[in-house]
């Protein structure tokens, strides 16, 4: 049930994290791609940061899926990692996996993600509510960037997808209404 009074946890969520979003979206990274100004280099990097940092949280989420409040949070039809890993296929080749490693801030989120599954689990899915609801709100922005021409060459490969092509907003929506809670 949605709760309407707009004191649930989705609500909280979204004013809480309201200025971390606007920071993100103000980085430079940002400013220029959804410009249409961007080297490849650096989106590769940004893809393989989601990368490990998607891998992390569905792992995490996965080894609670007994836990009363995690369980009923995992739609594997959110999971991000299969796209993410076709993007970074088509961005540093079949040996993708030997040419990453996550960035200092994508390390440090994960040192906090695999924290909280083993200390607080229930945290989790504020944290898979952020993610997957960011990323479904901001494919929006990438699919109006200018940058995608020149990023992801139609035709050839699946390049950039995953950050245009969405999971489906059904489960986003069934997500947040999940976790409209007092």
């Amino acid at each position: 049930m949605v709760n309407s009074t707009g004191s649930g946890l989705a609500v909280r969520l979204r004013e809480g994290t309201k200025q971390a979003h606007t920071a993100a979206e103000n980085t430079a990274f940002m400013k220029c791609f959804l410009k249409g100004i961007v080297e490849t280099d650096p989106l590769r990097r940004f893809i393989a940061d989601l990368y490990f940092v998607y891998s992390a949280l569905e792992d995490a989420l996965h080894q609670q899926q007994k836990h009363p409040v995690v369980g009923p949070m995992i739609f594997p039809e959110l999971e991000r990692r299969p796209a993410l890993a076709a993007d970074l296929a088509f961005y540093y080749g079949d040996d993708w996996l030997e040419q990453i490693a996550p960035s200092a801030a994508a390390q440090e989120y994960i040192n906090r993600l695999k924290a909280v599954a083993t200390t607080y689990p229930e945290q989790l899915v504020a944290h898979a509510y952020v993610r997957y609801m960011g990323i479904c709100r901001g494919a929006r922005g990438f699919a109006r960037s200018p940058a995608l021409p020149s990023t992801c060459p139609k035709g050839k490969a699946r390049g950039c997808m995953s950050l245009i092509n969405s999971p489906p907003l059904k489960p986003v929506e069934l997500l947040s209404s999940v976790i409209e809670m007092p």
